[in-house]
C-alpha cells in the first residue's frame, strides 16, 4: 500500500517536473530575448530553440529517475533536493555537448545556463512544497495487530513515512477485532515474526470478508524480509509463491527482446572484427577460432558459451598444473600472465574482444546484454545455497562485476555484486551498466 501510493505520487511528481521544466524553458527564452540584446544579424525566435525540448524532456525524465529524485519509503522530501540538482547539472552538460556537436548558434549556450538555473529553482520548489502536500494529502487509518514488542517497529516506520497515517493498536489477545475493524479501519498491518503467522488466520479471514487490505510486517533481518510473495488462485487451488528474483514483468520481457535486437545489430556492426580476429588466430596457432565451453545459465540450465579462442590448443586439460598460481580465492580460477594465452589472445582479452561471440548467445536467448556472468558447472557445484541465487537471472555479457574491476575483485565480493544486481534490477540500471562498460573496457582494468 505504501509503495503503490508513493509510486503514484512519483508519477504525478514526474509530470509536474516535465511541466515546470517546459515552463522554465519558456521563461528562460523570454528573459534571454528581452533583457539581453542580441546582435542585429542574430535573430532569436522561440521556434529556433524549441527543438531542444525533444532532448530535454527525455533526458530529464531519465536523469531524475536515475538520481532517485522522488519520495520513497526511506526518503524524506529534503533528501530529494540534491538528486534533483545533480539531474539538472548532468542534463545541462548533455545539452551543452549537443549544442556543440550540432553547431547551434553560440548565444543559445547562455540560454541553456539561464534555463538550468531557473529549472533548478522550480524543481526545488516542487520538492519543498508540492510533493509533501501530495504525499500527505490522503490520510490513512491503520490498525496495527500484534504484541507490544512486535508493534514498535511498525509504529516507528509509519510515523516516519511521507504518507500521513493515523494508527491504533490491537493486542492479539483482545478479542474485539471484528467490531474495531467495522467501526474504524482502512488498512490492517499484522506485526509478527514468520513463525507466528498461523495465529492470525481468523483476522486475515475477517479482513478478507470485509474487503479490508491486510499486510504482514517483518523486520529486515528476518529470513523472509526481502522475499516477494505472490498469491495465485485457480479453481480448487491457491498458490503462495516466494521469490527473490525479478518477476517476469513487461519490463523484463522488453529487456529480453532488446537483448536480441541489440545483439543482432552488434553482430552486423562488428563483423569486420570477427574476420580480422579469425585470420590472426589462425595464423598464430592451430585450433578452432571459436572456443565453446559449457556454462550455467538461467536456473542452472547448461548451454555452450562462445568466445574467441585465446589460448593454445589443449589448455583446459592443463589447468590443474596451474592451480597453485590461482589469484582468485575459493572457487573460480583466474591467473595473471597465464602462459597458455597466445599473443593475439592477450590483446583480445585486454580489449574484451574475446567476448564478442557471446552476442550469438544473446541472439539465441542463452544470455542477456546485462546480467551476472555465467559460471562453469564445476564452480556451481561448490556454491553455497545463497550464491546459487545468482542463477535466478539470465547471465549477461556485462555486469556490476565487469565494470567494478573484474579479476581484481575477490570471489566473495563478486557474488555480492551479482546478488545486488538481481535484488535491485531496473531497466535504468542496465542502461547505466552498459554506459559504464565502455570506459571499463577501454581502460582494461582487471582484464587478463
Amino acid at each position: 500500500m505504501i509503495k503503490e501510493r508513493l509510486l503514484i505520487f512519483s508519477k504525478i511528481g514526474l509530470l509536474f517536473d516535465v511541466l515546470f521544466t517546459v515552463a522554465a524553458f519558456y521563461l528562460a527564452f523570454l528573459l534571454r530575448a528581452f533583457t539581453i540584446p542580441l546582435p542585429e544579424n542574430v535573430p532569436l525566435e522561440f521556434y529556433s530553440l524549441a527543438w531542444l525540448l525533444f532532448i530535454i524532456i527525455p533526458v530529464w525524465v531519465v536523469l531524475l529517475s536515475h538520481e532517485e529524485a522522488y519520495i520513497t519509503p526511506e526518503k524524506k522530501p529534503r533528501d530529494t533536493y540534491l538528486p534533483a540538482v545533480r539531474a539538472v547539472f548532468f542534463g545541462t552538460l548533455i545539452l551543452l555537448a549537443a549544442i556543440f556537436i550540432l553547431k547551434v548558434i553560440t548565444q543559445s549556450r547562455l540560454f541553456i545556463i539561464l534555463f538550468s538555473v531557473i529549472d533548478t529553482f522550480f524543481l526545488l520548489c516542487l520538492r519543498k512544497w508540492l510533493f509533501p502536500v501530495l504525499a500527505s494529502r490522503e490520510i490513512k487509518k491503520v490498525l496495527i495487530v500484534g504484541n507490544k514488542e512486535d508493534m514498535n517497529f511498525v509504529r516507528e516506520f509509519l510515523s516516519s513515512s511521507p504518507i500521513r497515517f493515523h494508527t491504533r493498536e490491537f493486542l492479539e489477545d483482545n478479542g474485539k477485532f471484528d467490531r474495531l475493524v467495522a467501526d474504524w479501519i482502512d488498512w490492517v498491518v499484522i506485526a509478527a515474526t514468520p513463525e507466528r503467522f498461523f495465529r492470525y488466520e481468523n483476522i486475515v479471514l475477517t479482513c478478507r470478508n470485509m474487503g479490508i487490505p491486510v499486510s504482514f510486517a517483518m523486520k529486515e533481518n528476518y529470513a523472509f524480509a526481502r522475499t516477494r510473495f505472490d498469491v495465485e488462485a485457480y479453481t480448487g487451488l491457491s498458490l503462495l509463491t516466494l521469490s527473490t528474483a525479478p518477476e517476469l514483468s513487461p519490463l523484463l520481457l522488453m529487456k529480453y527482446i532488446c537483448d536480441r535486437v541489440i545483439a543482432l545489430s552488434l553482430l552486423f556492426l562488428t563483423f569486420p572484427v570477427f574476420l580480422v580476429a579469425a585470420v590472426l588466430l589462425k595464423i598464430e596457432s592451430e585450433g578452432p577460432v571459436i572456443f565453446k565451453q559449457a556454462r550455467c545459465g538461467l536456473n542452472g540450465k547448461i548451454f555452450n558459451l562462445y568466445k574467441f579462442r585465446t589460448m593454445v590448443k589443449g589448455s583446459e586439460e592443463r589447468q590443474n598444473d596451474f592451480l597453485n598460481l590461482n589469484e582468485m580465492n575459493r572457487i573460480a580460477f583466474k591467473m595473471r600472465d597465464d602462459p597458455r594465452v597466445t599473443r593475439i589472445g592477450k590483446i583480445l582479452r585486454r580489449l574484451s574482444l574475446d567476448e564478442l561471440p557471446q552476442l550469438v548467445n544473446c541472439v539465441k536467448g542463452d544470455m542477456s546484454i546485462v546480467g551476472p556472468r555465467p559460471p562453469i558447472p564445476k564452480e556451481v557445484k561448490n556454491y553455497t545455497p545463497r550464491e546459487r541465487r545468482k542463477l535466478s537471472m539470465k547471465p549477461g555479457l556485462t555486469c556490476i562485476w565487469q565494470v567494478s574491476g573484474r579479476n581484481i575483485i575477490d570471489f566473495d565480493k563478486w557474488m555480492k555484486l551479482d546478488l545486488e544486481y538481481i535484488d535491485n534490477w531496473t531497466p535504468l540500471l542496465d542502461i547505466k551498466l552498459v554506459l559504464l562498460t565502455v570506459p571499463a573496457v577501454l581502460s582494461g582494468r582487471g582484464a587478463y
